[in-house]
């Protein structure tokens, strides 16, 4: 055996083992996130239960919060993956093919989710959901898509659009996430195709159509507290 194959194997044994020590520890978080705050768990009993020596974790993370913020970036950068690979029928206003993917991923990433729609996961459900919008208003931009070809709109009257659209989305996001909250709950009798269908009707509802009928609420001062 060469040399640059007995490194190369030796790599790779080492790439397996960081995943398993990276996937133990993210196993651990989870399960003791579901009956504490992030802030009260420590170190000690994460390895603990993790089995896993705090020299080792030290070698990944800093302190707890940071391997949670790994798990939210890994769960961004899929989100992200599926509203690109779906935007443009988004923008045709077929939302069943996301609707499906989402609920997927949810479902084969059970413990992300019931952490982050438990009470104790607010404020990673606000993070994930700034996260989306964000890319969403980049990907598909609601704004130009509701106005149309040819449509224009000064400064004030876009700035009062986008926090039209950003209500809009609070709302849609809101909905989809007590919708798969409650199939969770309920042992998701359902099947995915059943709940996307759905998600799909009533985003579509609430979508770049609904926020076209909202555009003249722009043009009147109401948005500033203004009668």
């Amino acid at each position: 055996m060469t040399e640059h194959r007995r490194s190369s194997e030796n790599g790779g044994t080492e790439d397996r083992r960081v995943r398993r020590t990276r996937a133990r520890l993210t196993e651990a978080l989870l399960e003791l996130m579901k009956d504490k705050p992030i802030d009260r768990i420590t170190v000690t009993e994460l390895t603990e239960r993790a089995d896993v020596n705090r020299v080792t974790f030290y070698s990944h993370y800093g302190n707890v919060r940071a391997l949670l913020d790994t798990v939210m970036d890994d769960a961004m950068r899929s989100c992200r993956h599926l509203i690109d690979v779906h935007a443009e029928r988004i923008i045709a206003g077929d939302y069943l093919p996301f609707a499906i993917d989402i609920l997927t991923y949810f479902d084969e990433h059970e413990d992300e989710f019931s952490v982050i729609a438990s009470s104790e996961g607010g404020a990673l459900f606000n993070r994930l959901s700034d996260d989306i919008r964000d890319v969403c208003n980049r990907v598909i931009d609601p704004v130009s898509l509701a106005i149309g070809d040819g449509g224009t709109m000064g400064e004030s009257e876009r700035r009062r659009a986008e926090a039209i659209r950003d209500y809009q989305f609070d709302y849609i996001m809101g909905g989809i996430m007590n919708v798969a909250r409650n199939w969770f709950a309920g042992g998701r009798k359902e099947s995915i195709a059943f709940m996307a269908s759905i998600i799909a009707s009533t985003t579509h509802a609430a979508g770049p159509e609904s926020l076209r009928r909202n555009l003249p609420l722009a043009q009147t001062r109401v948005g500033e507290g203004e009668a």
